[in-house]
């Protein structure tokens, strides 16, 4: 009984580092908007891009992860 308990505190924490990871991957998008708009400034946009997407695919493939490992471990 006391291993549930175990597994759905820690389903709810993956739910909420993936829902963190999305929050940091939108904001560093929304940052990379405005300073392309700064003139001179692509090179520094494009990398604020890619991290964005970095974080967005860490984050989602984490949550795939730790989905596998719950399922995994509620057959036992």
């Amino acid at each position: 009984m006391k291993l549930r308990k175990q597994i759905e505190a820690t389903k709810k924490r993956y739910q909420r580092v993936l829902q963190l990871y999305l929050l940091a991957a939108s904001l560093v998008a929304l940052i990379g908007i405005i300073v392309a708009k700064t003139p001179g400034l692509y090179t520094e946009a494009k990398y604020l891009t890619i991290l964005s997407a970095t974080l967005a695919c860490q984050g989602v493939w984490g949550f795939v992860l730790m989905d596998c490992m719950h399922r995994r471990l509620e057959k036992e």
